[in-house]
């Protein structure tokens, strides 16, 4: 009865001979069950087969109704008066109880469907809005477009208190809580003052950047301020705290000095520096800082920056500062060179003494030549668009996205490997391994029954090897059944299952390749540069609720700056790929599975990318304020550190540059907004002194590397015009014949940023090929510019 199977009781009946009868109970019980399930029919064929009648109170059918509503299926309600007999009695009660339910379900558009049926405007608790909206997660894309869709269909505004602004700021960072939400959208939705108040104070010292990615409030600042309120240094509801961080961010810029930071809000607490933990104490007195001499807290906090603008001074006169290997030395010093993602192992001491060491046995070797001067260039701004010219943006950007093709290519070429590299990031290796090994198996078997089967009708000549592929692809499923990660993996291990892959074919079987992809991703995340992975895990932190743009052009970029120059390097050398061999095979079947055969630079990824780049060409104009620049030659401990300043893969040579290897390279930093407590290292190029085949002086440029934050936030291309006229500059004052410029794809010879190699090709495509003499610098970091016909041939820029 239950299932509706009435032909099958009269069946019983005839085979019994004994009539069948139901209770009133079980046939309203059932009548009940149809309606819910919507099986309204069933519910006429019964009463008619059985010749009863569905007794259901109005309370009862009106129950039914609000599950038939609360399971969307608004047009049944009218059919359920019809079978039942009821007209159900709707009241305000009702409706406000289907409007919170389906608002909690958060099917916002459905809400409207309850008046036309209900006759009543659901209302709505300013509790629960505030509740549901307080559950939304500031780093989804869809904040802001929820909240409004929220207050829409409640007609209620939401309020956020100071206590859950600060949890959100404490959980999310101050970067992406004010402005998840506009800040004129914040100030309604909050007091005017207090943390709004703060937040405001912050961003008139430091606007944050358009593009999170470039920005020092999530680069920099985001981490101190998480670090310091979980050690319990910092309260940001409280008013001294808060001005304590508006001095650090006018006084020392929005930089990552956690402990200077510790000891400033510790300073702002105390009568006199000797009231100060000891730790504390111990670390301004292996600054500099006298504490006999200097007891007032502000005193204290004067040398705190007289000394910090004294290092910085210091490094640019290639001076090794006395205090540099402090604590507080170490933490200014990395926090002027930068997150980068290619980092050098060699600890800042090591590499100062080497230099300090060099530069006694042969001061010469650090000298900055005659004719390298420090230049100040002024570089124009770049603003946003007004709202409308956004709002267009936006339309091409969703338009391109939407398309059938876009779609396609992105399903089968962003999201498996975007997927791989997620699930690698997890550190769940055995796990992982033993959930799969169910489907892996199944695929094998099936591929193994396949072979078994057709053995018989392969020709003679070619049983041999059917058989070969048959023993190796049951070798294959015995290590899927055997094979389990120890407890302690190491990459030996990771190794092993991936080479195993060898034994099958998996052209064809997603199973097999979604696999060796993701085994691929655990490999990577464990062997690569740690700087890698932090600004891999800072890309898929909010994978997958990010911007689909967001995600194709990050992971474009790791595509090229990692796997195709690195992890896949064709010399297989372990100091580049930063991992152990692979076999030729394995080779080939990983390259396949991250659409990496044939023509790289035609890659869907980059394809798909490409249309967004040209896209977001428009995202920008240019304003009348400039960037204050300037390029600065150095060759003491800055050049060891001007890898990871622009974030190149050259950091590798950082202790090489200090026992002056590399003679002929000087390395040229981009500092902007200099002598200011804003002043930043933006990156860096090297000028290499050399000669051509043909005997004339040469002038190399090489890894011309501005920050990609500077480059988006000024005239990128002015920007690079004005650094090769520098070199122009230096080899005039030098005395050279001519300037060159290796030719070459982004992340290789000429720069790890795109815009640089596209102007190169642009401008430069077309120059004269120049052959150079080969020697240590035209062979710096395995790149062969010297080879007019190679992979990065230097052409000709400029000459006498």
């Amino acid at each position: 009865l239950h299932s509706g199977g009435f032909e099958e009781i009269r069946r019983i009946e005839e085979i019994t001979g004994i009539a069948i009868s139901f209770s009133q109970e079980k046939i309203n019980e059932v009548g009940e069950e149809f309606c819910l399930q919507g099986g309204f029919t069933r519910y006429d064929e019964m009463e008619k087969e059985f010749e009863v009648k569905v007794a259901l109170t109005a309370e009862q059918v009106k129950e039914i109704g609000k599950k038939i509503i609360l399971g969307y299926r608004f047009s049944e309600i009218e059919e359920l008066e019809k079978v039942s007999d009821v007209k159900i009695t709707w009241d305000q009660d009702s409706s406000d109880y289907l409007g919170k339910e389906i608002f909690l379900d958060k099917k916002y558009d459905n809400i409207k469907e309850i008046e036309g049926i209900t006759g009543f405007k659901p209302r709505f608790d300013q509790e629960v809005l505030n509740n549901e909206v307080y559950k939304l997660a500031v780093s989804s894309s869809t904040f802001v477009e929820s909240i409004q869709k929220m207050e829409e269909v409640t007609e209620l505004k939401v309020f956020f208190t100071e206590e859950v602004l600060r949890k959100k700021i404490e959980g999310s960072g101050m970067y992406e809580v004010f402005f998840a939400l506009s800040q004129d959208m914040w100030g309604e939705r909050t007091v005017k003052d207090g943390l709004i108040g703060f937040a405001r104070k912050c961003f008139k010292i430091q606007a944050p950047a358009d593009k999170a990615e470039y920005c020092p409030w999530r680069s920099d600042i985001r981490s101190m301020l998480s670090s310091a309120i979980n050690q319990g240094h910092f309260d940001l509801s409280q008013k001294n705290d808060q001005d304590v961080f508006v001095r650090l961010l006018k006084d020392f810029g929005p930089v990552n000095i956690p402990n200077t930071f510790r000891i400033m809000l510790e300073l702002s607490r105390s009568a006199a520096a000797s009231e100060l933990p000891d730790n504390s104490q111990s670390d301004l007195r292996s600054f500099g800082i006298d504490l006999d001499k200097y007891q007032r807290p502000s005193d204290v906090l004067n040398q705190l920056k007289t000394l910090r603008r004294k290092i910085l001074s210091d490094l640019l006169k290639e001076e090794v500062p006395s205090n540099l290997n402090s604590a507080l030395g170490t933490e200014i010093f990395k926090s002027q060179i930068g997150f980068s993602r290619w980092k050098t192992d060699v600890a800042l001491s090591t590499i100062a003494a080497a230099v300090v060491e060099t530069s006694n046995e042969n001061p010469d070797l650090f000298v900055i030549p005659e004719g390298y001067k420090i230049k100040g260039i002024k570089v124009r701004k770049t603003v946003n668009l007004d709202a409308a010219q956004e709002s267009e943006l936006t339309k091409r950007m969703n338009d391109f996205l939407n398309e059938a093709k876009t779609r396609e290519a992105v399903e089968n070429n962003v999201r498996p490997i975007a997927g791989a590299i997620d699930q690698g990031r997890r550190n769940d290796l055995s796990a992982w391994w033993e959930n799969s090994k169910k489907n892996l198996r199944a695929t094998v078997q099936e591929a193994l029954d396949k072979m078994r089967s057709g053995l018989e009708k392969v020709p003679e000549k070619g049983k041999a090897k059917m058989q070969e592929k048959i023993n190796s692809t049951e070798g294959f499923l015995t290590f899927l059944n055997e094979y389990k990660f120890p407890e302690d993996i190491k990459e030996e291990d990771i190794l092993k299952s991936m080479e195993a892959f060898n034994a099958v074919s998996i052209k064809g079987r997603k199973e097999l390749q979604d696999a060796l992809r993701t085994l691929a991703s655990y490999h990577m995340l464990q062997t690569m540069p740690e700087g890698q992975k932090e600004a891999l895990n800072e890309l898929f932190e909010k994978y997958p609720n990010m911007p689909e743009e967001d995600l194709i052009q990050g992971l474009d970029g790791f595509v090229s700056d990692f796997l195709i120059e690195h992890y896949f390097d064709p010399t297989k050398d372990p100091t580049k790929t930063y991992h152990q061999e692979f076999s030729s095979n394995l080779f080939k079947t990983l390259k396949g599975v991250f659409n990496l055969t044939g023509d790289v630079k035609k890659r869907p990824i980059r394809n798909i990318a490409a249309n967004i780049e040209a896209i977001l060409a428009g995202e920008t104009t240019l304003s009348r304020e400039t960037i204050n620049t300037r390029l600065v030659p150095v060759k003491g401990l800055l050049r060891s550190y001007s890898g990871e300043i622009s974030d190149a893969c050259y950091s590798s040579k950082a202790l090489n540059f200090a026992k002056g290897d590399f003679s002929m390279i000087t390395s040229i930093l981009f500092v902007t907004n200099p002598e200011t407590p804003h002043e930043r290292f933006d990156g860096a190029m090297l000028l290499i002194e050399t000669e051509g085949e043909d005997g004339e002086k040469t002038m190399l440029v090489r890894a011309n590397n501005p920050t990609q934050r500077l480059l988006y936030s000024c005239d990128g291309k002015k920007l690079i015009e004005e650094s090769l006229q520098y070199a122009i500059e230096v080899a005039k004052e030098r005395g050279f014949d001519r300037v060159v410029v290796p030719l070459s794809a982004p992340t290789r010879a000429s720069s790890n940023r795109k815009d640089v190699s596209d102007y190169y090709f642009e401008k430069y495509g077309s120059a004269k090929k120049i052959q150079l003499k080969r020697g240590p610098e035209t062979d710096f970091n395995n790149y062969q510019v010297w080879n007019s016909n190679g992979s990065d041939p230097s052409v000709e820029i400029w000459h006498s």
